[in-house]
C-alpha cells in the first residue's frame, strides 16, 4: 500500500477503513496473492478481510448511517449490575443521627 492509501485510510471510519482494505485485498487476490499475506502486509486479520468482502457482495447496508449493527458494543453496566445503585444510594444518603461516625454506616450494628 502507498502512502497515500494510508493516509487516506486515517480519514475512514471503522466499516469505509475494512471496505477499502478488502477491496485492496481483492485486487492483489487477482494479482496471486493470498489474503494471508496480504492481510499479514496490512496488519489485520484474514478474518477482517473476509467478512467485509461479503458485506460488499452481498450490498447491505446498516439503517440510519450506523457503522456496526444494532445491538454491537458493550452492553451499560449499571444494567448488568442493577443492585449497585442501592449500594451507592446506601452509602451516600445521609444517616438518621448527625453525630454518628462514618464508619458506622459501612458496618450497622444488627
Amino acid at each position: 500500500m502507498s502512502q497515500y492509501d494510508l493516509k487516506f485510510m486515517e480519514s475512514l471510519n471503522e466499516r469505509d477503513r475494512r471496505h477499502f482494505l478488502a477491496t485492496k485485498a481483492a485486487k492483489l487476490k487477482s494479482q496471486g496473492f493470498s489474503y494471508r499475506k496480504v492481510s499479514k502486509k496490512m496488519g489485520t486479520s484474514t478474518h477482517t478481510i473476509r467478512k467485509s468482502l461479503k458485506e460488499l457482495h452481498s450490498g447491505t447496508d446498516f439503517p440510519n448511517g450506523r457503522i456496526r449493527r444494532a445491538g454491537g458494543g458493550r452492553k451499560p453496566f449499571l444494567s448488568a449490575n442493577p443492585e449497585l445503585i442501592q449500594v451507592v444510594a446506601h452509602i451516600i444518603e445521609p444517616p438518621d443521627f448527625v453525630n454518628a461516625s462514618p464508619l458506622l454506616m459501612l458496618h450497622p450494628s444488627p
